[in-house]
C-alpha cells in the first residue's frame, strides 16, 4: 500500500497544481495488478487538523471515493530500445 499526501506551498500559495507525477519502485517482475483509490480532503491545522488525520487513518478511506483498477507488466530483461521507447530523439 503506498500513500502521497500533497500540500500547497505556504509561501506561493498557488495550490497543488492540476497534474501529479507518482512513481513506483518495485522489487518483483511480471505482470503487476493494482486498484488506485483517489480522494481528497481539506487539511485542518492545529489540534483539530490532528484528531482529523488521526481519524481519517484509523478509519481508512471511505467506501464511495472512486477507485481505478491498474494493471501493467514489468519486463525480466530491460528493453534493447533502452530508453528510446520511451524518450524521442530531437
Amino acid at each position: 500500500m503506498a500513500r502521497s499526501d500533497f500540500q500547497e506551498n505556504p509561501d506561493r500559495r498557488d495550490g497543488i497544481g492540476q497534474e501529479q507525477i507518482f512513481t513506483l519502485t518495485l522489487p518483483v517482475t511480471g505482470q503487476v495488478t493494482g486498484n488506485v483509490i483517489v480522494s481528497a480532503r481539506l487539511a485542518r491545522p492545529g489540534l483539530r487538523g490532528s484528531i482529523e488525520a488521526i481519524r481519517d487513518m484509523i478509519l481508512g478511506t471511505k467506501p464511495n471515493e472512486p477507485s481505478y483498477p491498474i494493471s501493467f507488466e514489468i519486463l525480466e530483461t530491460p528493453s534493447p530500445k533502452g530508453l528510446d521507447q520511451f524518450l524521442r530523439r530531437l
